[in-house]
C-alpha cells in the first residue's frame, strides 16, 4: 500500500510537556458535514498537552462548509494538519480509507468531528500504552457524555469488559473515537482492512480483528473525551435511548443479519491473521444459516456466541432461529 508523505519526520515537531518526544501521533478524522462542532474539535486536538501529533481528515463531499473548515485549518498549520478526499460511501469505508491512508506514527487514534478531547487525551493515553510494553495493543480511553452544548456532563457506563471473539462475530463494544492504538496492532489492523475490503462497520471490524488475532485491549478509568449526543450523531452513545431504538428497528428487518454476513465474509477474507480457536469459531458462525432450527440453537448456546446485554442477547438469538438463512 504505497501512501504519500504529507507530513514533515516526527523529530521536526515539538513535544508536550512531559510527553516523550519519539512518540508521534497520527489522528485520522472522518468528516461528513460536520459544522459546527468541527471547529471545537480541531481545537481541542491542538491544545493537546503532547503536541507531537499530525492530522489527516478525510471529508466526504461536506455540503455545510466543514471542508473550508478543514481548508482553513490546514493552512495554518501545515505541518500537522492534512486533506484527503473521502470514497462517498459512508463513514465506516471513510474511516477505512483513512487506515490505509495513515502516515507513519507511533500510535493512531481515531478522531470523531464532533467530540471534545481534553489535554490529556494523547499523553494518558501513550503513557499508558508506553506501560503496557510494545506487543501489538488498543486503549480504549473513557468518555463523558454530554448533550449539544456541552452540558450535562455524565460518565458513559462502557459494555466493553475483555476481548472475546465469540462476543465480536455479533456486536461491537468497542467505540472507534476511544480507541488509541499502538504501531504494532496499528500495521496488523492495516493489513486486515486492506485485504478484507469493505467491511462496513470499522470500528466492529477493528474489534473482530484484535478479539481474533489476540491484540491487547487495554482500558482507562478516566475520561479525556467528552462524546457530544446530538441528532446529527452517525452512532450515538452505546446506551442512548437512539441506539437502543436503532437497535430494535436492525433486528426487526434483515439489517443487523445483512451487517453480520458482511463482517464476516471481511473476516473469512483475513482468517489466516485469526488464532486457531477463533478461526474455527468464525467458520461455526457462518456454518448456522445452513443448519436447521434446533441444530442452529444448540450450535449457538455451545459456541458460547452472545452479545453484552441480557436482552439483546435474547433478541439475537430469537432472530437467528427464525430468520437467519443460507
Amino acid at each position: 500500500m504505497e501512501r504519500e508523505t504529507i507530513f514533515p519526520d516526527a523529530a521536526s515537531l515539538p513535544a508536550g510537556p512531559g510527553t516523550s518526544v519519539e512518540k508521534r501521533v497520527a489522528v485520522l478524522m472522518a468528516v461528513r458535514n460536520g459544522m459546527p462542532h468541527l471547529p471545537a474539535q480541531i481545537a481541542s486536538i491542538q491544545t493537546q498537552d503532547h503536541a507531537n501529533w499530525c492530522l489527516l481528515a478525510s471529508d466526504d463531499a461536506s455540503e455545510d462548509g466543514s471542508q473550508d473548515c478543514l481548508t482553513t485549518a490546514a493552512a495554518a498549520d501545515p505541518t500537522r494538519i492534512a486533506l484527503m478526499t473521502g470514497p462517498g460511501r459512508g463513514y465506516g469505508e471513510n474511516f477505512r480509507a483513512l487506515i490505509l491512508n495513515a502516515p507513519e506514527a507511533d500510535v493512531a487514534t481515531l478522531a470523531d468531528q464532533d467530540d471534545i478531547w481534553l489535554p490529556e487525551r494523547l499523553s494518558r493515553g501513550i503513557a499508558r500504552l508506553e506501560a503496557d510494553g510494545e506487543a501489538p495493543a488498543i486503549l480504549l480511553a473513557r468518555r463523558d457524555l454530554v448533550d449539544e452544548d456541552l452540558g450535562n456532563r455524565r460518565p458513559e457506563i462502557p459494555l466493553f469488559t475483555t476481548p472475546d471473539f465469540r462476543n465480536a462475530l455479533f456486536e461491537s463494544v468497542t467505540p472507534g473515537n476511544a480507541m488509541l492504538i499502538n504501531r504494532a496492532a496499528f500495521a496488523l489492523i492495516r493489513e486486515a482492512m486492506h485485504r478484507a475490503g469493505p467491511v462496513g462497520s470499522h470500528d466492529w471490524f477493528i474489534y473482530q480483528i484484535a478479539s481474533g488475532a489476540g491484540i491487547r485491549i487495554l482500558t482507562d478509568d478516566r475520561a479525556t473525551i467528552l462524546y457530544r449526543q446530538h441528532g446529527g450523531n452517525a452512532v450515538g452513545a452505546i446506551g442512548g435511548l437512539g441506539q437502543l431504538l436503532r437497535r430494535i428497528r436492525r433486528f426487526s428487518d434483515r439489517t443487523y443479519l445483512e451487517a453480520l454476513t458482511e463482517s464476516w465474509a471481511g473476516l473469512a477474507r483475513v482468517a489466516d491473521l485469526l488464532t486457531p480457536e477463533n478461526r474455527a469459531l468464525l467458520h461455526q458462525a457462518q456454518s448456522l444459516p445452513t443448519l436447521g432450527k434446533s441444530a442452529r440453537a444448540r450450535a449457538f448456546d455451545q459456541a458460547g456466541f452472545h452479545r453484552v446485554r441480557r436482552a439483546d442477547h435474547l433478541l439475537l438469538r430469537h432472530v437467528l432461529l427464525r430468520r437467519l438463512s443460507a
